[in-house]
């Protein structure tokens, strides 16, 4: 026996973790998921048995500042981040375990020991003593190791579970008040105990956690522990009784009164050591009516100052014998309660218990449906655990049997749903999963990420097919797994020089694509994504930089050519974050094509706006694109200059067929080949990085336009941190900011230009009448072409009216705005163009151009200089513009 005790003691001398003692209490092979519970948070993450240095990571991150609890007993599934689970979801109970606390650290009426040395002597003599023991700071848990935990199979075996726990309970507190003590009764399954290794933070002071004693070899068999157990006395039978307000229905569930009902939350939870007695006891007349309800109410109360067990039991007794649970009318004004007014169930039910007393509840389990809300086009969403996907369902889909066969089997349904003459009960399956869509309500398409580096709160997610924490506020999907290696380390000066052996026309933009191969793996941790474009000559090293570009991303990028469609890439996509390269990317290929993939690129900077393809047959869900772009052709005419203001230019020149700058090309090709794993895992480690990176760089360029700045800072702080691993100084973004100052000024004139295009797109789009001013314009080129020049005809007066010309058949055909004039002052009010900055903007349009002489204006009738514009930019006439009206939106010019 002293070998034992010294066992004991030697591995308690030594530092045990919060993992290693879970795992002694759990087991290393757990069934069900273990949960972490946090307090102040109140939130619950869960773990399966797979995932304990996931666990390790995120107790290491919590415990500085919170209270962490794991919990005697696991659960059947994860479960939301504000639920601990249910006794009746047990899977899996571990030990036995008591709360003693210490008197000289409560104030309380209770007869608590006096202090740790009152409670080793009744340790002591304990005739199975603990095998571990665990300094709590106001207290100690004693904990019991059962050599076969209880694994709940069937509802027999939870009830057996059950009954040797509360037995066990009532045993002890039997020991302690033979010596006249008392302990709390945590008899119950679900019970929450304090991590050795963390902190205790109630009282705003923080005391250790400390193990004192651990012996995890120490560990009872289930006859051990049923010998010195007294066995609970049978209840006494009664008649039975009537059911109340949920008349129809079978016995309530406890958690959905809990979340229906914000008085019965409180006074079951965080409100139940305050509750007065009348609230107690309407609370008791409540849980009577639910499953499990006598072992609930003992568990929830066992929190209240004054709770006794006998006198708990009796009291819970009569709130059983009285029938009658207490009434919303009666909540709301006998007791006060001020959240009544907002419960959506006001004036609907006559008794919470109502709430969880509805038709019966689904349960996805491991393999079916999981309910996500409802869409505003009438459809359900729903998330298929197995493929991962999710998919739109319509009411009558989902009350079909063939529909529901086709997302679980009828095994799985007929367990819930049972039909003596069916398979399952479609009907009430199909209600089950509308009323459980109904509860999570309205789903958001843009809470969905699927495969690739994401960021939530300041936490990095790689969801690329290994576990996911639980409590997430998105839904994370992955279809297919992507792996990349646990080492996070990178050459990454070698992969910048090996840039720059590369002819760039500006040397500089080698560091920018630098930046854009640091964004690439993580672009959904980016609010906003840039792309680039590699062009030049035939041999200049597109093709090399294009096949550099997939080795790095791989297995993170969806590679392809110019020949791919816009639909191809976007279904490829999905919703995934995931780089897309397209090399060949050729003007001469057909325009249409190019235009739309250069349009999805656009949608996918920012993201914000979904992309919904539900259709009537059950297929997955598309979402918006979060990702980014890298193109290489031989050249990039195509482009508009909106096009251009998101999609960076990076021009290559022919090389000098230097060879040894070719052989060292050579080399460093070949050493990054299958480096594309390492990359990914080395810019997941430092996503965090990157924004403020950015802000430090955009810091330092003011007075540019904001999307430039946002690209140009976001490659810059990419790349320092891909060559630095943290975010540059003030001094460091300063000297940066101007070694690229002529570099980002060759990219300003192309911002420029989109801004001209802006500006003109505002002018031609401005309402006139019940048409745009671009159509009044179009009409009465259309006309000029067809019926030659008429000064009389209402369009051209009207235009005439803006200070508008045109000329048709002249050397210089195009339509000319009047320098100064105040009828395109008053279109340009209120915007960034107004006073006359519109005519630097559009001057700066390929298309516009100056008149080489003056233009006649017959308006002033006279002549004036003038901007031209070429006719390319206006719409197709369509129908004849209505005159505008007095007092329309036209209004600018009542005279007309």
């Amino acid at each position: 026996m002293s070998g034992k005790r010294n066992s004991a003691r030697a591995v308690a001398q030594r530092e045990i973790g919060p993992v290693e003692f879970l795992k002694a209490v759990h087991g290393d092979d757990f069934a069900g998921v273990q949960a972490l519970f946090v307090l102040p948070t109140k939130q619950t993450a869960f773990f399966d048995h797979t995932q304990w240095s996931v666990l390790g990571d995120e107790i290491e991150r919590l415990k500085g500042e919170n209270d962490l609890y794991g919990v005697i007993g696991t659960q059947q599934k994860r479960l939301s981040a504000r639920s601990r689970g249910s006794i009746a979801t047990v899977r899996q109970v571990s030990g036995l375990f008591v709360d003693v606390d210490f008197a000289v650290m409560k104030n309380s009426a209770k007869r608590y020991v006096a202090d740790a040395a009152a409670a080793a002597v009744i340790r002591e003599g304990l005739p199975l003593p603990p095998s571990a023991v665990v300094s709590t700071g106001n207290g100690e848990h004693w904990h019991w190791f059962l050599d076969r935990p209880f694994v709940i199979e069937h509802p027999d075996e939870l009830e057996a579970a059950k009954r040797v726990t509360a037995a066990f309970s009532r045993h002890m507190q039997a020991i302690f008040r033979e010596r006249g003590a008392e302990i709390d009764a945590v008899g119950d399954i679900t019970r929450a105990f304090r991590l050795p290794g963390t902190l205790n933070l109630k009282g705003g002071a923080k005391k250790p956690v400390v193990l004192l004693a651990f012996d995890p070899a120490k560990r009872y068999r289930l006859a051990e522990i049923e010998r010195i157990i007294t066995p609970p006395a049978a209840p006494p039978t009664r008649p039975a009784r009537k059911r109340r307000p949920s008349d129809g229905f079978g016995q309530a569930d406890h958690e959905e009164i809990r979340r229906g009902c914000s008085w019965y939350e409180l006074k079951t939870g965080d409100g139940v050591a305050t509750a007065s007695e009348p609230e107690w006891f309407a609370a008791a007349s409540i849980t009577a009516c639910c499953r499990d309800g006598e072992e609930i109410f003992h568990a929830y109360s066992g929190a209240h100052s004054g709770y006794d067990q006998s006198e708990a039991q009796k009291k819970f007794q009569r709130a059983v014998e009285a029938d009658a649970p207490r009434t919303c009318e009666s909540i709301e004004i006998d007791l006060g309660h001020d959240g009544c007014l907002a419960c959506p169930y006001h004036g609907r039910i006559k008794s919470p218990v109502q709430i969880g007393s509805g038709p019966r509840q689904y349960s996805p389990g491991e393999e079916g449906p999981i309910p996500l809300g409802y869409s505003r086009d009438g459809t359900f969403a729903l998330r298929d655990p197995v493929r991962n996907i999710i998919i739109p369902a319509s009411a009558q889909q989902l009350l079909s049997s063939q529909w529901l066969q086709g997302v679980a089997p009828s095994s799985f349904w007929g367990r819930q749903f049972r039909d003596d003459r069916r398979p399952f009960n479609a009907a009430a399956a199909g209600e089950a999963l509308i009323a459980a869509c109904k509860r999570a309500g309205p789903f958001d398409p843009l809470e969905v990420r699927g495969r690739g580096v994401w960021v939530e709160e300041r936490e990095i997610v790689l969801n690329l097919g290994g576990p996911i924490r639980e409590g997430l506020k998105r839904q994370y999907l992955c279809f297919k797994p992507i792996s990349l290696p646990p080492d996070a380390s990178f050459d990454t000066r070698r992969l910048a020089d090996l840039l720059e052996q590369f002819k760039f026309r500006d040397t500089k933009n080698a560091r920018l694509l630098f930046g854009w191969l640091a964004i690439a793996p993580i672009c959904g941790v980016l609010d906003w994504r840039p792309h680039c474009f590699v062009f030049g000559p035939p041999k200049a090293g597109k093709s090399t930089l294009h096949g550099l570009a997939t080795a790095l991303l791989t297995p993170l990028a969806i590679s392809t050519t110019g020949d791919s469609s816009e639909a191809g890439i976007r279904q490829a996509i999905g919703p995934d974050s995931l780089p897309v390269i397209i090399d060949e990317f050729e003007s001469d290929q057909r325009q249409g094509r190019l235009k739309s993939i250069i349009m999805l690129a656009r949608s996918a900077s920012s993201g914000d706006t979904p992309i919904l393809k539900g259709t009537p047959d059950g297929k997955a869900m598309q979402f918006s694109l979060r990702t980014t772009f890298f193109f290489s052709a031989i050249n990039p005419t195509g482009l508009s200059p909106a096009d251009a203001s998101r999609i960076l230019l990076f021009e290559l020149l022919m090389h000098e067929n230097d060879q040894e700058a070719a052989r060292r090309i050579t080399t460093d090709l070949a050493y990054f080949a299958d480096s594309g794993p390492r990359w990914c895992a080395f810019m997941a480690s430092k996503a965090l990085l990157i924004a403020p990176a950015r802000l430090a760089f955009e810091a330092e360029m003011p007075g540019m336009d904001s999307r430039l700045r946002t690209n140009i800072a976001t490659l810059l702080g990419a790349g320092f941190v891909a060559l630095h691993g943290r975010v540059p100084t003030k001094d460091e973004a300063v000297t940066e900011v101007a070694e690229f100052a002529s570099t980002t000024a060759e990219h300003a004139d192309v911002v420029d230009r989109d801004d001209a295009v802006e500006a003109l797109h505002h002018l031609l789009a401005y309402p006139i009448g019940s048409t745009s001013l671009g159509q009044w314009i179009a009409r009465e080129r259309r006309d000029r072409m067809e019926i030659g020049d008429k000064d009389t005809r209402p369009s051209a007066q009207f235009l005439a009216s803006l200070d508008i010309a045109m000329n048709i058949k002249n050397k210089e055909p195009g339509f000319f705005l009047l320098r100064g004039a105040p009828g395109i002052d008053k279109i340009f009010r209120d915007t960034k163009w107004a006073d006359g900055t519109w005519m630097h903007a559009i001057r700066k349009y390929e298309g516009a151009f100056t008149p080489s002489n003056p233009v006649y204006f017959s308006n002033m009738k006279r002549k004036a200089r003038a901007i031209g514009i070429k006719f390319d930019i206006l719409p197709d006439p369509t129908e004849a513009p209505s005159e505008p009206e007095c007092g329309s939106r036209g209004g600018l010019f009542p005279e007309y």
